[in-house]
């Protein structure tokens, strides 16, 4: 059983409440507000080169042993590929 799930059954997590009338709709957790504003046509490749090159020393990834920046991830992808 995970945590969450042990969490659910002892009741820790509260119930979301109804929002109140006239208030905006909640936002779903998984998929968030309708925003089509927000789409473009864009690969996810492209936001990341373009990032690289914006901030090559800003942290990408980080793991318990290590942090990559932009420049290190795209230097050893290039690499591999």
């Amino acid at each position: 059983m995970t945590e969450i799930e042990t969490e659910r059954e002892t009741n820790l997590l509260p119930e979301r409440a109804p929002a109140p009338r006239g208030a905006p709709a909640p936002l779903s957790v998984l998929r968030g507000a309708s925003r089509p504003d927000l789409v473009r046509d864009e690969l996810l490749a492209e936001i990341f080169a373009v990032t690289a090159a914006l901030s090559p020393h800003a942290i990408a990834m980080m793991t318990m042993e290590r942090k990559l920046t932009y420049a290190q991830v795209d230097h050893e992808a290039t690499a591999i590929a």
